[in-house]
C-alpha cells in the first residue's frame, strides 16, 4: 500500500507510533486484541452460515435471505480489514528489532478455512466493485 507520497503505509503507521511513544507492549496487545476479534467474526460467520443451512424454509426464517447475505458481507469486510491491520502491526513489530514478539507469527497459525458463504459474498462483492 502506497500514499500518494510515495511513503508506505506501514512504515508511516509505525512511525507514528514510535513518535507517539507506543511501546512494544501496547502494540503486542493490539495484536492479540486483533487476533482475538478475528477469531470472533470468523466464529460468527460459521454460525450465520449453521443458520441458513438449518432454516430452508422461508417462512421459519427469523432473518431474510438479504438481511442474512448484508450481514454477511459486513462481516467480511470487517474480517478484511481486521486482517489488513493486524498485518500491518505485525509488519511493524518485525521492523523494529527491539520488539519482543510473544505472539505466534501469522503465518505459523492454524490456517482458518474460510466458510464456504464467507468465500461467495466475497466473491459477489469483488464483482461489484469491478
Amino acid at each position: 500500500m502506497e500514499s500518494s507520497e510515495g511513503v508506505s503505509y506501514d512504515c508511516k503507521a509505525g512511525a507514528e507510533l514510535q513518535n507517539r511513544g507506543i511501546g512494544p507492549e501496547e502494540i503486542e496487545q493490539c495484536c492479540e486484541v486483533l487476533a482475538s476479534i478475528e477469531s470472533q467474526t470468523t466464529r460468527l460467520c460459521k454460525q450465520f452460515e449453521k443458520i441458513d443451512h438449518a432454516q430452508k424454509d422461508e417462512r421459519r426464517r427469523s432473518l431474510s435471505k438479504d438481511c442474512s447475505a448484508t450481514i454477511m458481507a459486513e462481516l467480511a469486510n470487517v474480517l478484511s480489514e481486521l486482517k489488513s491491520v493486524h498485518i500491518t502491526m505485525d509488519n511493524i513489530k518485525e521492523s523494529n528489532p527491539a520488539f519482543a514478539r510473544r505472539s505466534p507469527r501469522r503465518e505459523q497459525r492454524p490456517s482458518q478455512n474460510a466458510c464456504a458463504r464467507c468465500l461467495e459474498n466475497q466473491k459477489i462483492m469483488d464483482e461489484q466493485q469491478n
